[in-house]
């Protein structure tokens, strides 16, 4: 019995690391172009958004 405990417990974990690895490696970029970042994340205009390396930043406004 303990046998077949130990097999499910490892199919259970592989299927877990699998799926996350996909998550990972499959994950979609936050943006492509500054125009994105501000349709995604609108409000106030005291910050700056840049899309660096697929994601959104927000970068304080110098006066």
């Amino acid at each position: 019995m303990k046998k077949m405990a130990d097999i499910f417990k490892f199919v259970y974990d592989m299927i877990f690391f699998v799926s996350v690895f996909l998550i990972v490696v499959y994950g979609e970029k936050e943006c492509i172009s500054d125009a994105v970042c501000y349709e995604k994340y609108p409000g106030p205009f005291n910050f700056i958004m840049n899309c660096v390396d697929g994601y959104c930043k927000a970068f304080p406004k110098l006066v």
